[in-house]
């Protein structure tokens, strides 16, 4: 439906799969609207691969505040600074997204940087800066879900880093379909939550962090809006079984189920993982627990 905002088309068919069956009996009006939304192919979408999303030669289609930090090379877009690079900064598609399935090749420079690939995201009008979720690039991050300038660690698994090649080129999948998200690390699943009180339409931009030179490289393969459920050679059924509560939900909300049960007087002990020390002073680890 040209010109419709996402946002408000979800609303709409979130009502009226609903309210659908009671709307008919207070007549036309009510069924024209219906008849409008599904003959457009609102609440029922076919996947659509996005060709404007990104045209491998220039940055037509994308902005940043600061644009010197950005070009397109071999058909990738880089973000690089020879120099320290006092705060994040971001490349912003034009492009919104709802539902989606993206495939990007990533390469990272050095592998100790960070950066990585903001989706459902909104940019701050006078900073460029983004809040919203972040597929995270870098080392001991590689794979997993950041949510950036709000709620921090949200999904945390070691398997995206596991099958990084550092320092070279690596295919990253990015799946997000209603409150559910996943990603994959060149054909290993990453990611895997139930966000419900998430973001659920945004923008995607790319990001290199703050500190020491950096180069990211992103050489974007495909964006499709309203994907099927599949990922990594896995379908819907054993993705949805890959699930995971959210680390931290929004500010204000409760968290889900409690993964594990305490008594009195028991002790957990946390094992493992490079960065425990770190984790454990930020109060990582007992999210876990939550």
């Amino acid at each position: 439906m040209p010109g419709f905002p996402p946002k408000y088309l979800i609303m709409l068919c979130s009502f009226f799969n609903k309210r659908l069956p009671s709307l008919f009996i207070y007549g036309a009006f009510y069924t024209g609207i219906v008849i409008m939304l599904l003959s457009a192919g609102g609440c029922n979408h076919a996947p659509e691969t996005d060709k404007g999303f990104f045209n491998g030669t220039s940055l037509r289609g994308w902005s940043a505040a600061d644009t010197s930090y950005w070009s397109v090379i071999d058909g990738a877009i880089v973000g690089h600074s020879a120099h320290e690079v006092k705060q994040n900064e971001f490349l912003w598609s034009d492009a919104e997204v709802t539902d989606f399935y993206l495939s990007v090749d990533v390469k990272l420079e050095p592998n100790d940087g960070n950066a990585g690939v903001q989706f459902r995201s909104r940019k701050l009008p006078e900073s460029g800066q983004a809040v919203g979720y972040q597929a995270d690039v870098g080392k001991n991050v590689w794979g997993r879900l950041y949510h950036e300038h709000d709620r921090t660690y949200i999904d945390w698994p070691d398997e995206g880093e596991k099958a990084v090649r550092p320092g070279d080129w690596n295919h990253y999948e990015i799946l997000a379909v209603g409150d559910r998200i996943w990603t994959a690390i060149n054909g290993v699943v990453s990611v895997a939550v139930k966000d419900p009180l998430g973001e659920k339409w945004g923008r995607i931009a790319v990001q290199i962090h703050s500190g020491p030179p950096i180069t990211a490289h992103y050489r974007f393969n495909k964006l499709v809006h309203h994907p099927k459920i599949e990922l990594a050679g896995l379908n819907e059924k054993q993705l949805e079984e890959k699930l995971r509560t959210p680390l931290n939900p929004p500010q204000g909300t409760m968290p889900g189920s409690r993964k594990l049960k305490l008594e009195d007087n028991d002790v957990v002990v946390f094992t493992g993982g490079t960065n425990i020390a770190d984790f454990r002073k930020t109060g990582y680890l007992e999210t876990l627990l939550i």
